[in-house]
């Protein structure tokens, strides 16, 4: 009853977290430590989106970036929301310098619309992924420049980490993510923003960096 595989959930009763079936049973691309596919990196051939940084304040320091092909359909599309909805209600309004409340309460929901599309096009034509490790130590940050989410981790060498399924699917087939179990807990990315040969090669990284801890 604390097991579904169909949805990748395993439940212990010991510490009532859930965790990845596929991990648990070892079917997550070798999930742990100094074994698996993913321990074979070749650092001459990574995939084009991914990219090691010298970094004297690091260990180890990978940026993905990859333009997502949905640009090419949302860059039109927010112009054309924004462009139109904010040039009609408030622009008109600063053309003719006379202030419409009605006008501009009623202009509320394409402001929140054009900032929530301009946001999402922004990190898909600007957006990266970074993770650093240092001593034990790592972050994981995602956004534009210096604006967006960072998450923190602990590793060492009893520390596993891998591949397994994640909730995101594109065209109903199920997208991986990179899995981090340690002294931190459990940390899941990489399932929206990075294809398969470039999640598998930043957990070969992180996982030779883990071994040497």
């Amino acid at each position: 009853d604390d097991v579904n595989p169909a949805t990748d959930a395993a439940l212990c009763r010991a510490c009532n977290q859930l965790h990845s079936f596929a991990a648990l049973a070892g079917t997550a691309g070798d999930f742990g430590p100094g074994a698996g596919a993913e321990a074979e990196v070749d650092l001459e051939n990574l995939p084009r989106h991914v990219r090691l940084i010298e970094d004297p304040g690091a260990d180890l320091r990978i940026v993905h970036r990859r333009i997502s092909p949905a640009v090419l359909f949302l860059l039109p599309f927010t112009l054309v929301w924004g462009g139109g909805s904010m040039g009609g209600i408030y622009g008109s309004q600063i053309a003719s310098g006379k202030f419409d409340p009605v006008l501009s309460l009623f202009g509320l929901p394409f402001l929140v619309g054009t900032i929530v599309l301009v946001s999402i096009t922004g990190y898909l034509l600007l957006g990266r992924t970074e993770i650093a490790m240092l001593r034990g130590e790592g972050t994981i940050f995602t956004g534009v420049g210096r604006v967006g989410r960072t998450r923190h981790f602990l590793y060492d060498r009893r520390t596993r980490i891998g591949l397994a399924g994640s909730d995101v699917k594109v065209n109903g087939v199920r997208r991986q993510q990179a899995v981090i179990d340690g002294p931190s807990g459990r940390l899941e990315f990489g399932a929206a923003s990075m294809r398969g040969d470039a999640l598998r090669a930043i957990v070969g990284l992180m996982r030779r960096e883990i071994d040497r801890a």
